[in-house]
């Protein structure tokens, strides 16, 4: 449908100067793994990149070129039950995955893998 989310301006107020962001942007979400067309804002005197995943309560991936970003919503439902429940981030990540694809029908942007037995998570972005 060539719906696109257009960062760094109020609702409802279109950037003169967007950049397309990365295709297939990656925002995790406390309902699940969303690929989401992303514009940032172009303007001069722009914040950069992440500052615009920011303001919008996203924590980017990385300061520079993000692709991938997760709710402030998500990490804290993270936070509360790692703490609480001691759900370790691999079952808590797998858990957004069924979300998102809880018959395995289609492909997600980004899946979680275990290494070696250990708990520590590796996410790959395909």
């Amino acid at each position: 449908m060539g719906l696109r989310f257009q960062l760094g301006h109020a609702a409802n107020e279109f950037c003169p100067f967007a950049e397309r962001g990365p295709t297939g942007f990656v925002a995790v979400a406390i309902n699940g793994i969303h690929t989401i067309n992303v514009d940032f804002c172009g303007c001069p005197g722009k914040p950069d990149h992440y500052a615009q995943l920011l303001e919008i309560q996203w924590w980017p991936s990385t300061p520079l070129a993000p692709q991938t970003a997760f709710t402030m919503e998500v990490l804290r439902t993270f936070h509360i039950l790692n703490l609480q429940a001691r759900i370790p981030p691999t079952e808590f990540y797998r858990g957004l995955e069924r979300m998102t694809n809880g018959q395995g029908l289609r492909e997600l942007p980004v899946r979680c893998l275990h290494c070696c037995n250990r708990r520590d998570m590796l996410i790959i972005i395909s």
